[in-house]
């Protein structure tokens, strides 16, 4: 079974059970330029942990953007959203994806009562979406 690898990374197998693996791409909007060489196995478990970071990272808007979730949506509607999450959102004047969206992750973070757990809750709903 061949592997799939993410678009940002290219294979090369240079002999003698040795690859090369090709970085090439934006992780989380920083630019990821470089190479790796090693066993197929450690190229696996590199792109592997280089997916998780990103998946780990996403921005809330990235994460409506791949959503493409309407803007007049409220984000109560998120699935296993609970009142804790998204009052705190609402007494700052955030109720729809729309608000939502203009958001960066820090300026959440910023709002009274709304911490890392709740950004984080926040997102699982925006993937569950997805």
């Amino acid at each position: 079974m061949a592997d799939t690898w993410p678009e940002w990374a290219t294979l090369t197998d240079i002999g003698g059970g040795r690859h090369r693996l090709d970085l090439d791409g934006t992780l989380n909007g920083t630019r990821m330029l470089g190479h790796a060489i090693g066993s197929l196995e450690g190229m696996r478990k590199l792109v592997a942990a280089l997916t998780a970071f990103e998946a780990a990272h996403e921005s809330v808007a990235a994460l409506i953007a791949r959503a493409g979730l309407p803007g007049d949506d409220a984000i109560s509607a998120l699935p296993g959203l609970t009142w804790h999450v998204t009052q705190p959102l609402n007494q700052e004047g955030i109720a729809t994806i729309g608000d939502l969206v203009d958001q960066t992750d820090a300026q959440l973070l910023d709002v009274p009562n709304f911490g890392e757990r709740r950004l984080e809750a926040l997102k699982a709903a925006l993937r569950e979406a997805s």
